[in-house]
């Protein structure tokens, strides 16, 4: 065991040791006698514990409040079906689903026209030899659905009628179509025609805002008492 000498400079607030024979990278020990009491009134971190506890309750206190009152007055049944609800394409459902028009909405158009019998699908001993049909032109129907018929058949006009296209021709001219129909779509619930309304976006948003104010308080504090960050 090795003994060493200390001396506290109170000017300058620094500790000065010295040793002989002490090895490389070990610690060192320091005994010290302190007056009785002399921790009486020492700064404590322990005010953070309920302070924490109150933000978090009051944030989630608030999230509530706003779930609440965003909730509509009756809840909405939902009927049993296989088919989408009278007047809503296949591709409007999907969007409704995600606020999201991806390939398989606009794909889901071709059963949607083979229901209303304006084309037939004709299944042939392979994926390359289905053959899409043109039995009616649309009629009465949305402007993306008329668009995608007419990517298929290149016009909408009655000259279509008996009309063929191979199934990987057809999914070329969707393709170069796809943006128009899908923007089509989209435009239908925008603005005034919306199902999401502004106010419920912003509840929505605040209720976001609450929550991460609640996360970083805790990590804030707990960083604080951990002494990772010295506050002077």
């Amino acid at each position: 065991m090795t003994f060493g000498r200390w001396v506290y400079d109170e000017k300058n607030n620094t500790l000065y040791f010295s040793a002989n024979m002490i090895p490389s990278k070990y610690g060192i020990t320091l005994l010290a006698y302190a007056p009785e009491g002399y921790w009486q009134g020492a700064p404590s971190k322990g005010w953070t514990n309920p302070l924490n506890v109150g933000i978090i309750i009051t944030c989630l206190a608030a999230i509530i409040v706003i779930k609440l009152r965003s909730k509509k007055d009756k809840e909405i049944v939902v009927p049993v079906m296989f088919n989408p609800p009278e007047g809503i394409t296949p591709a409007e459902l999907g969007y409704l689903v995600d606020e999201h028009v991806d390939r398989e909405d606009i794909v889901s158009l071709y059963l949607y026209l083979a229901s209303k019998e304006y084309i037939k699908i004709i299944e042939g001993d392979s994926r390359k030899d289905t053959i899409i049909r043109a039995l009616n032109t649309p009629l009465n129907e949305p402007e993306y659905v008329n668009e995608f018929y007419e990517a298929l058949f290149g016009s909408t006009k009655h000259n279509t009628i008996g009309k063929e296209v191979d199934i990987e021709t057809a999914g070329e001219n969707i393709g170069e179509s796809y943006k128009q129909i899908k923007s089509q779509i989209e435009w239908k619930f925008e603005g005034e025609k919306s199902i999401y309304s502004k106010k419920s976006k912003n509840l929505e948003f605040t209720s976001i805002i609450i929550g991460y104010i609640g996360f970083v308080t805790t990590l804030l504090f707990t960083i604080y008492k951990s002494h990772l960050v010295f506050l002077r």
